[in-house]
């Protein structure tokens, strides 16, 4: 007669097979807690908000630009220097004027001048024509 799997093949089974051991969740940390009485807003109940953090985020290192002080970028077809880079701001020169003349952009709006610039000086793809075949 069969022997039927019983307590014992479970014991043997939780303490010789290598299963993953289940571990405790990570207990979530508080940061914000917002309450909405019931009163206020009608409803038998407050309301209770809480921003819920589960482990460390995960740090995202910002893009390193492709530019440097010293640097030549050409915006709308013109030429210039990179003269300062600064937190929020890029300092630019035009260097073929006699007179040194800075214009200061946004980081932002100076990633984007230049984005746009490289869209537009993107060669055009080749056009081959289709070729007559003498008759």
């Amino acid at each position: 007669m069969p022997r039927k799997a019983g307590r014992n093949s479970d014991n043997y089974a939780k303490n010789h097979l290598p299963f993953e051991q289940e571990q405790e969740p990570e207990k979530p940390t508080v940061s914000e807690t917002t309450i909405y009485p019931g009163e206020k807003n009608n409803l038998p109940y407050d309301v209770v908000v809480e921003k819920l953090h589960f482990g460390e985020p995960e740090k995202v290192e910002p893009e390193k630009p492709d530019y440097k002080v010293g640097d030549i970028v050409t915006i709308d077809g013109t030429e210039f220097m990179i003269d300062d880079i600064s937190d929020e701001e890029v300092q630019l020169r035009d260097p073929t004027l006699f007179y040194p003349m800075l214009w200061t952009e946004s980081r932002e709006n100076f990633e984007l001048l230049l984005a746009r610039e490289a869209e537009n000086t993107l060669p055009e793809p080749e056009r081959n024509s289709p070729v007559k075949q003498a008759e």
